[in-house]
């Protein structure tokens, strides 16, 4: 438990999974069980969710940082990436949800 409650941390903190995973005693498998009990969804998704969680939260500090560097930020590899994760996870496009921070 004290290992999953590490890898959840890790991935809360934008770590990349396959970092996270090197830091802990534990097998990957074990550990994706391990989530998959805790949180009822696998590690992917739960670190897919806080990306996007984190790129939701700039987006809200900083309205005119542009979707480039937000992937950027946010850790992913670019701003298509960034776009088919935020409206997969939250049913909006980012600049979308930009424009309706912005209004």
């Amino acid at each position: 438990m004290e290992h999953t409650q590490k890898l959840i941390h890790k991935i809360i903190n934008l770590t990349p999974l396959s970092t996270a995973y090197e830091h802990t005693p534990k097998g990957k498998r074990q550990l994706e069980c391990y989530v998959k009990n805790t949180c009822g969804i696998t590690a992917k998704h739960l670190a897919r969710i806080y990306r996007v969680r984190q790129a939701r939260q700039l987006i809200k500090a900083n309205p005119q940082l542009s979707l480039a560097q937000l992937a950027l930020e946010c850790g992913f590899s670019d701003q298509s990436h960034l776009n088919n994760e935020f409206n997969a996870i939250l049913q909006i496009p980012p600049a979308k949800y930009k424009k309706l921070i912005q209004q």
